[in-house]
């Protein structure tokens, strides 16, 4: 083990990106430490019992679900259920309720996704069908290179991909319309009926505001969804972390948490190790690894004079939530359990609305809300867009028996509101609770416990630019190569021994683990002293 004075590479940042990239040095014979801020591990996939005033209720106080993880390697390279990593799919994935008790449930097979639309719309139902296997090609076509350094995706990768394309090429024209346009202009212009436009806009619109020109894109998501479907780690997200770390350390890698890293060190024009808040030194023999935000890291851990102006000038100017539309969450821990009678009823297959992730928030008034709040301002309860999660609908080990947890979510909240958060906070949350808890058969009762966080929370507590989940927005012009930015895309720095790994980078956010697994393979191909591709092997 280090001894926190010294390493072969220090990771910046114990969220799952930075501990599944210091698995994979371990995993390559070197001795790698994280440093985390935090008092834990897990950054954006931490979950714990957090709510003072409920002890035994387990909260997510990020991601809530593993969408792209299991279309990775890394589970099984890391042999990640060994070290306690169990987890449940839920299907349906997520389920649109509408006002009048209607619902439209996203479920893994799309035939099924298809059939409920088609009570609404045949035409719908026939719109989304030809929406689902355009994405689905587009999504075979764009696999390989997910998984791949964007800058230097190899011959396997590049292959893979034109076969995809070869065999997918009449649904070329149809992605790339996605490319350049809203995800408001994907919803109106292919569908008709409006509980169908709600449900599509309650979807993609949680992911990203739909008005941006390339976020039809997000409409992606779909095609995760209906081929992999979605999973729960039982006991919480902190299972991923808490797994990661069983492998690093029975590996050789090392954790400090409740440490900050105030100053990444060079030593001969290169990265060399960081300077940590209480004035400890580590020094790092092959380099650092920043799975942190970027902006962050190029504009603030690196010393001003390292990095050329006009890397450092665009490291600033790198989008965060720039739309002006941030997340407010609070998590509830209940004494009860929550019903949903009027829409289980209606639905008359006996599906338990507790187990998937629920959507509410019709689109004309969702629309309205991100208006409002991209001006600054608090939106009407009807007009805020709400996902709501109940964690112990499908494992009720996160809560005492008889109870649940609530997750609740909306987008449709200013990053900074004219009034400030502490004055805003309070008010934005009742309207929160208003919007989710009329879809509720008591409403959300028997509070014992809330935890709230705003996007300025956010930003404090994980040191995210903004508040933003990705840490930089995702967009056509911010995917692939250039992501975060022109001359930044493939993990290596202009600054020689640095490298990014994190949300920040190719291929985006989630909980994938995929930047920790490629920043590390190219820091182990420089070591070597090589740019071909390095198989890790154990």
């Amino acid at each position: 083990m280090t001894t926190g004075r010294d390493a072969d590479v220090v990771i910046v940042g114990a969220g799952h990106n930075g501990l599944v990239a210091a698995c994979y040095l371990a995993r390559a014979g070197l001795r790698p430490l994280v440093v985390e801020a935090a008092p834990t591990a897990g950054g954006m996939s931490a979950s714990g019992a957090v709510i003072p005033a409920a002890p035994d209720h387990v909260v997510n106080t990020g991601a809530a679900e593993l969408l792209f993880l299991q279309r990775t390697p890394i589970r099984e390279e890391l042999r990640l259920d060994r070290y306690g990593l169990r987890t449940v799919e839920s299907d349906p994935s997520y389920v649109y309720l509408h006002p009048d008790g209607s619902s439209i449930a996203y479920w893994r097979d799309a035939r099924r996704t298809i059939e409920e639309i088609s009570h609404f719309s045949r035409r719908d139902a026939d719109a989304y069908r030809r929406l689902a296997e355009t994405l689905g090609a587009l999504l075979a076509m764009a696999a390989p290179m997910t998984e791949a350094n964007p800058t230097r995706p190899g011959f396997r990768a590049v292959g893979a991909s034109l076969g995809h394309v070869a065999r997918g090429w009449r649904r070329l024209p149809g992605a790339a319309a996605l490319a350049a346009s809203t995800g408001e202009a994907l919803i109106t212009e292919r569908f008709e009926h409006p509980v169908v436009r709600s449900a599509l806009y309650s979807l993609i619109g949680g992911v990203a505001p739909v008005t941006t020109r390339g976020s039809a894109m997000s409409a992606i998501f779909l095609a995760f969804l209906h081929d992999s479907g979605v999973l729960r780690p039982i006991g919480g997200m902190q299972a991923v972390p808490d797994a990661l770390l069983g492998y690093l350390r029975e590996h050789g890698g090392d954790v400090l948490t409740g440490t900050v890293v105030e100053t990444i060190t060079m030593h001969g024009g290169r990265a060399s190790g960081v300077v940590l808040s209480d004035g400890r030194t580590v020094t790092a023999r092959l380099g650092v690894i920043s799975a942190c935000d970027p902006r962050q890291t190029l504009t603030q851990l690196v010393p001003g004079a390292s990095l050329p102006r006009r890397v450092t000038s665009r490291a600033a100017r790198l989008p965060a939530n720039a739309t002006g539309n941030g997340w407010l969450k609070t998590d509830l821990a209940l004494d009860t359990q929550v019903t949903l009678t009027v829409h289980e009823k209606w639905r008359g297959d006996g599906l338990d609305l507790r187990r998937p992730a629920l959507m509410v928030g019709e689109m004309d008034n969702a629309r309205r809300g991100y208006r409002e709040a991209a001006a600054g301002r608090i939106p009407a309860a009807e007009d805020m867009l709400v996902w709501c999660f109940c964690p112990t609908g499908i494992d009720p080990s996160q809560a005492p028996t008889g109870q649940d947890v609530m997750y609740l979510s909306t987008p449709s909240v200013p990053v900074h509101p004219l009034g400030g958060w502490e004055q805003d906070e309070g008010p934005a949350t009742a309207k929160l609770l208003v919007q989710a808890g009329q879809y509720y058969d008591t409403g959300l009762d028997g509070v014992v416990g809330q935890r709230i966080e705003n996007p300025e929370g956010l930003a404090r507590r994980l040191r995210v630019s903004n508040g933003c989940y990705f840490h930089v927005d995702f967009t056509p012009a911010r995917s692939g190569p250039l992501r975060p930015a022109i001359g930044l895309g493939g993990y290596r720095t202009p600054l020689a021994g640095l490298y990014l790994a994190g949300a920040g980078t190719h291929p985006g956010g989630g909980v994938m683990g995929t930047s920790g697994r490629l920043a590390a393979a190219c820091l182990i191909a420089d070591a070597k002293g090589t740019e071909r591709r390095v198989h890790l092997a154990s």
